[in-house]
């Protein structure tokens, strides 16, 4: 799978950690992120053998704006 063994273990594995956790947590776009390992996982075979600019990547909320 993409030439790293266990790749496709650790795909799943942080994805069945994130599972119990809201689409929104902590100001990070976790639904975001499942969707792309998601992905990932459903086209093992196919991905680089050098992710490059293709990685998940992490997406953080925009902070409410400080009232007062």
């Amino acid at each position: 799978a993409s030439g790293y063994p266990g790749a496709q273990t650790m795909l799943a594995m942080g994805l069945e950690t994130l599972a119990p956790l809201p689409d929104e947590c902590g100001g990070v776009r976790l639904e975001a992120l499942r969707d792309r390992v998601r992905q990932d996982l459903a086209r093992i075979d196919e991905l680089p053998h050098s992710p490059g600019d293709q990685a998940p990547r992490i997406t953080l909320t925009p902070r409410p704006a400080k009232s007062g």
